[in-house]
C-alpha cells in the first residue's frame, strides 16, 4: 500500500514541464526526538514539484552504502528495490530553496537514516545527506530503563553504548547528542552515575531531558576533574543548563593577579559544585574577596563595599559595622588606610568583618588602629592603641583625632595632613613622612611631635618596610626570644625573617630594642632588592669612611647607594655607625617602594 501511494505521488511529479539544470545542492538537516527538518538549496526554478523520500541506510559489511545504491537509478527503480519509509512533495522556492519537516517518531526505527530527492528532468535521485534517529519503541525503552534506580545506570548505558547478547549497539545517547566521548574517556564512572541521578530530581526523564541531565553532567564532572578550570568555565560560559560566570577581557577576574586567579579557580574546584545557583554564588563571593585582598587604595575599598557595587549583598555586615561606628572624617579615613594595610590576610568575609570591627575605635577614645598589631609601645612610645604608629625611639602609639585634617594634594587624592609642629613646610622628609603618614604606617611621638631626628630600633625599622612594601605578615611562631608571640612588631620581623630580609644578632636573638645603624639598614634594603631582582646602576661609587663599614655590609651599601636609595653626607662619608634616624627611615623605606614596587 506504501508503494503504491509513493507510486502515485511521482506519477503527479512526473506530469510536470518545468524542466531545470542539475547542480550540486546545499543541504542541513537536523533530526530532534522524531522532528525531522529538511532544509535545501537547489538549482531548481521556482515552483519546481521535488520528491522527497527518507530510507533508512543500506549497510553491508559495516559500511553505509546507500549513495552507491541509489547510484544510477530512477525514482521507479530506488521506490521498488529499496525501502521507503516516508515521502512527501515539496515545490521549490525562490532560488531553488527547499524545506520541508516531517514526524518520524511513530514509523521510524533508530539507525542512520537518507534524504532523497529527485525532481522532473533528472535522471536519477539523489542524497540531501543524513541524520541519525532515535526509534520511539527504542526510545521509550531506555528512557524507561533510566527512570529506575542509579544502581543500573552503568550497565544501561553501557548496553546502549556496546550492545548486549550479540545484539547491536543502539547507541540512542550518541545519536540524541549526549556527551558520549567524554563519558567513555573516564576511567571510573560512579560519580557521573550519581550526579546523573540527582539531575533527574523527582520527575522522570524524557529522551529530551535525559540527553540534557547527561550533557549537564559531563559539565560538572569536567569542572571538578580536568586541570584547566579556567578552560572548562569558559568553554561552558553562559550556557542557560550550566553556569554563568563572567570570565570576559575587561572583567573583575581579567583583572586579578595571576596568584588570586588560581587560589579563586582552586576554591570552585575544590567544592565539587553541581548545580548552576551555587557555583554562581560562590564565584561572586570568591572574586569579593579576591578584589578585597587586591584593593591598592582607599577608593578602591570603598567602591567594593557600596550599595552600588555588583558585591554590595555580599558586604551588608560591612557597611553596617562602619555605619554603626559613626566615624568622623580623619578617623574614617584612617580607618581605611589600616583596612588596606590588613586587607591581604582576609580569606574570608568573617575575617574581612572583623577587621573592620578591629579598627573602629572604642567611644571617647583616640584612633587605635593596629590591625594585626600588639600593644606594647616600646622604649620610647605610648602604649596605647594597637602598634600602628612609630615612636620616639622605636615604640608605637596611638595617633587620637584632635587637630588632624584631611587635605586634598595637587592630584586631588584626599590625604591626611601632617599635624606635627617639628616638620615644617621646607623640612627635607616632608613629602616621606607625609607619604607614610597617610598610609597608616607611621606616625608621631605625640599628637604634636614626629621626632625626626629620633633614631629607630630594629624592630620598628622592619615594620615600616614591611608595611612600605605591602607585604603579608607572618602569624607563624616566633624564632627570637625578643620578639614574643603576641607583640605588635612580631608578625612583621617574622615576615621578613621567612623572607630572608633580617637575621638576628646572636643565636635566638633579633635585636628588638636595639637602635639600628645605617650600615645594617643598608644589609636589609640590599636583600630586599635582591628579592625584587632590581637592577643598580653601573656608575662608580665609594665612601671616605669605607674602612669603618663592617665587612659584611660594604658591598650593600654601594649597592643602595648605586640604586639612589640611600646617600652618604656633604663630606662623602656614609656613617656606617651612626643609629639611622626617623625621618632618614622614612626617606630610604619610600624611595624603596618606588624603586621596586613603583608606589
Amino acid at each position: 500500500m506504501k508503494k503504491r501511494i509513493l507510486a502515485i505521488m511521482l506519477a503527479a511529479l512526473l506530469s510536470f514541464a518545468v524542466v531545470p539544470a542539475w547542480a550540486e545542492e546545499l543541504s542541513n538537516i537536523t533530526a530532534v526526538d522524531g522532528n525531522v527538518n529538511i532544509s535545501a538549496t537547489i538549482n531548481a526554478a521556482e515552483g519546481t514539484p521535488v520528491l522527497i523520500f527518507i530510507m533508512p541506510a543500506v549497510i553491508e559489511n559495516d559500511v553505509d552504502v546507500t549513495v552507491q545504491k541509489i547510484k544510477g537509478l530512477t525514482s521507479k527503480e530506488v521506490l521498488s528495490t529499496l525501502t521507503i519509509e516516508y515521502a512527501a512533495v515539496v515545490n521549490a522556492g525562490e532560488n531553488g530553496q527547499v524545506s520541508h519537516t516531517c514526524n518520524m517518531k511513530d514509523n521510524l526505527a533508530t539507525g542512520l537514516c537518507h534524504v532523497i530527492f529527485s525532481y522532473l528532468g533528472s535522471d536519477g535521485c539523489y542524497s540531501m545527506g543524513t541524520f541519525e534517529h532515535v526509534g520511539k519503541d527504542d526510545m521509550n525503552s531506555l528512557v524507561s530503563a533510566f527512570n529506575g534506580s542509579s544502581d543500573n545506570y552503568a550497565s544501561i548505558i553501557d548496553e546502549d553504548m556496546n550492545g548486549k547478547d550479540g545484539e547491536p549497539a543502539k547507541e540512542i545517547l550518541r545519536k540524541s547528542s549526549a556527551d558520549v566521548a567524554y563519558y567513555k574517556s573516564l576511567s571510573d564512572k560512579t560519580e557521573f552515575h550519581s550526579l546523573l541521578y540527582k539531575l533527574k530530581g523527582n520527575e522522570d526523564f524524557t529522551l529530551a531531558t535525559l540527553v540534557s541531565a547527561f550533557n549537564e553532567t559531563g559539565a560538572w564532572i569536567r569542572l571538578q576533574n580536568e586541570a584547566d578550570t579556567l578552560s572548562v568555565l569558559t568553554k561552558y560560559n553562559g550556557e542557560e543548563l550550566y553556569w554563568n560566570v563572567d570570565l570576559d577581557a575587561d572583567s573583575d577576574f581579567a583583572k586579578l593577579s595571576n596568584a588570586e586567579k588560581t587560589k579563586l579557580l582552586a576554591e570552585i574546584k575544590a567544592a565539587k559544585h553541581s548545580d548552576k545557583e551555587s557555583l554562581e554564588d560562590a564565584f561572586l563571593n570568591a572574586m569579593a574577596l579576591a578584589m578585597f585582598r587586591e584593593s591598592e587604595t582607599r577608593e578602591d575599598i570603598i567602591a567594593l563595599i557600596s550599595e552600588e557595587s555588583a558585591y554590595a549583598e555580599i558586604f551588608t555586615g560591612v557597611r553596617a559595622i562602619i555605619a554603626d561606628a559613626e566615624l568622623d572624617e580623619y578617623n574614617e579615613a584612617l580607618m581605611y588606610n589600616n583596612v588596606l594595610d590588613g586587607a591581604a590576610a582576609c580569606t574570608t568575609l568573617e575575617g574581612i568583618e572583623e577587621l573592620f570591627e578591629s579598627l573602629i575605635p572604642e567611644e571617647d577614645d583616640g584612633y587605635v588602629g593596629g590591625g594585626n598589631g600588639g600593644s606594647s609601645g616600646g622604649s620610647g612610645g605610648s602604649s596605647s592603641g594597637g602598634g600602628r604608629t612609630m615612636g620616639a625611639t622605636g615604640g608605637y602609639v596611638s595617633g587620637g583625632s584632635t587637630g588632624k585634617n584631611l587635605i586634598t594634594d595637587n592630584t586631588g587624592k584626599l590625604t591626611l595632613a601632617l599635624p606635627f609642629a617639628d616638620i615644617s613646610d621646607d623640612h627635607w622628609a616632608k613629602s616621606y613622612i607625609e607619604k607614610l603618614y597617610d598610609k597608616g604606617t607611621v606616625n608621631g611621638v605625640s599628637d604634636k611631635e614626629f621626632a625626626p631626628g629620633g633614631s629607630v630600633q630594629r624592630q620598628d625599622f622592619v615594620k615600616i618596610m614591611i608595611g612600605a612594601l605591602d607585604l603579608l605578615t607572618s602569624g607563624n611562631t616566633s624564632i627570637f626570644t625578643d620578639c614574643p608571640d603576641g607583640v605588635y612588631y612580631t608578625p612583621y620581623v617574622m615576615a621578613a625573617y621567612k623572607k630572608g630580609l633580617i637575621s638576628g644578632i646572636d643565636e635566638g636573638i633579633f635585636g628588638a630594642g636595639v637602635s639600628i645603624k645605617r650600615e645594617d639598614a643598608a644589609v636589609i634594603i640590599d636583600r630586599v632588592l635582591t628579592m625584587y631582582n632590581f637592577e643598580t646602576s653601573e656608575e662608580d661609587i665609594s665612601f671616605s669612611d669605607a674602612d669603618v663599614m663592617a665587612d659584611y655590609a660594604k658591598d650593600a651599601v654601594i649597592r643602595v647607594a648605586k640604586a639612589g636609595i640611600f646617600n652618604g653626607d656633604e663630606q662623602g662619608n656614609f656613617n656606617p655607625k651612626a643609629d639611622l634616624s626617623r625621618a632618614e627611615a622614612c626617606a630610604i623605606l619610600c624611595r624603596l617602594a618606588e624603586k621596586v614596587k613603583g608606589v
